[in-house]
């Protein structure tokens, strides 16, 4: 857990909140129900400033996943799917890999 700490804020892993999370600290970052898709997203997505990314398109106004990341680590999307993504993240330097899943649960139960 603390290597995982480690990887998603350089700055002071102990600390969870974003806003303890200075320009260049931040190695991955997730996004559930951005509202946004296509080429719109895709132009929002290189703005952010992460190398990589991944995202899962939303159906209307409903659901979407974003994900970015660094250099500084190695992430491998496992599964992609409306309501997740599974992921599994190596640190570079750990040979020892942890799962990341990011994960959109629609407030309507119906659907």
């Amino acid at each position: 857990m603390e290597v995982m700490a480690n990887i998603l804020s350089s700055r002071n892993p102990s600390h969870n909140g974003i806003e303890d999370v200075g320009e260049g600290d931040l190695h991955v970052a997730g996004n559930l129900v951005p509202r946004v898709s296509g080429a719109k997203a895709d132009c929002i997505i290189a703005k952010l400033g992460f190398q990589y990314s991944h995202r899962v398109e939303a159906i209307g106004f409903s659901g979407g996943i974003w994900l970015g990341w660094k250099g500084s680590i190695r992430m491998e999307v496992v599964r992609s799917h409306p309501q997740f993504i599974l992921t599994k993240v190596w640190h570079m330097s750990s040979t020892r890999p942890f799962f990341i899943s990011f994960v959109y649960a629609n407030p309507n139960r119906q659907k």
